[in-house]
């Protein structure tokens, strides 16, 4: 039977925080056929033996180089065969229904590109997933922002992070989301021309979406639908790295979006490098992943 859904998972070496995030897959109440898709992009871990062992009809496919997530990510939604592809990282957990809810709603929006579930930190704590266009005010009050570190409620920051939203009864049309779980009509992915390949990873959710709304298509976050984030676990191994690569992403959005700053690209430049050198030394490295109780609870029977 052709599944109606392709979940699709890109890892490197995140294989506990993987297996964690399939299993909530696995063990909700999915409405319709499913397939689960696993992109490796060459991790030293022993992956492919524990996921198929667990899970045999997972779709695994291994690279012996690490793509990126934007062009591993465009490789799985080419062999996905499902008419939604959902994008989950593998430092998610899913809440019992939000599949169904997200399903629902994609099938009653011809319009709606993508949906996203409100997120939250494993202490219960709401994780901010819409977000408007990258710009340069983003990249001084954004959710990794050293301003927000500081002054987390400072009304730009609010503004950019869509404070309050997650308090709306309905689901609620934003700029863009993140790409931690998004819900996405094959189609519109596609028709938008996929992720940048030129975005190693960051940035490429962002510019999607900026694609897809130019398109004519419509992006949107469900409060009612819910995950849990454990926000940059998949990165903590890799996390110099991995700013590093955040500000080079900025880097590209600016200079092909905003084509009036090309003028200054070597400012620019010099100065999202400080930026990055005092992420460095700020970062605060998150906790190690818990399971919430309702998943323990599955697991117990």
């Amino acid at each position: 039977m052709k599944p109606e859904i392709s979940f699709l998972f890109v890892n490197y070496d995140s294989e506990d925080y993987l297996l964690r995030s399939l299993r909530s897959i696995v063990e909700d109440s999915v409405p319709v056929p499913y397939e689960i898709i696993v992109i490796d992009n060459a991790s030293k871990e022993g992956l492919p033996l524990r996921v198929t062992s667990l899970w045999p009809k997972v779709r695994l496919f291994i690279s012996e180089e690490n793509l990126g997530f934007a062009k591993a990510a465009n490789y799985g939604v080419r062999q996905a065969r499902g008419k939604y592809v959902v994008l989950v990282n593998p430092d998610t957990l899913v809440y019992p229904g939000t599949i169904e809810k997200l399903y629902e709603f994609m099938e009653a929006n011809p319009d709606a590109a993508g949906v996203s579930p409100q997120a939250f930190y494993t202490t219960g704590e709401h994780q901010p997933v819409a977000r408007r266009f990258i710009t340069l005010g983003y990249i001084l009050f954004g959710r990794r922002s050293i301003f927000h570190r500081f002054l987390p409620n400072n009304p730009f920051t609010k503004r950019y992070l869509y404070s309050g939203i997650e308090h709306s009864p309905v689901p609620v049309e934003v700029e863009a989301l993140i790409g931690a779980f998004m819900f996405l009509r094959r189609e519109a992915f596609l028709e938008a021309g996929g992720f940048d390949e030129r975005f190693f990873f960051y940035a490429e959710d962002i510019d999607l979406c900026r694609r897809l709304h130019g398109k004519g298509w419509k992006i949107y976050l469900h409060p009612g639908a819910r995950i849990i984030h454990f926000y940059g676990g998949s990165r903590k191994k890799i996390h110099l790295f991995s700013e590093y690569h955040r500000m080079k992403a900025f880097y590209k959005f600016f200079t092909k979006h905003l084509s009036g700053l090309r003028a200054i690209q070597p400012l620019l430049a010099q100065g999202l490098a400080a930026i990055t050198t005092l992420m460095m030394f700020t970062s605060i490295f998150g906790a190690e992943p818990k399971e919430p109780s309702w998943l323990r609870e599955r697991k117990r029977k």
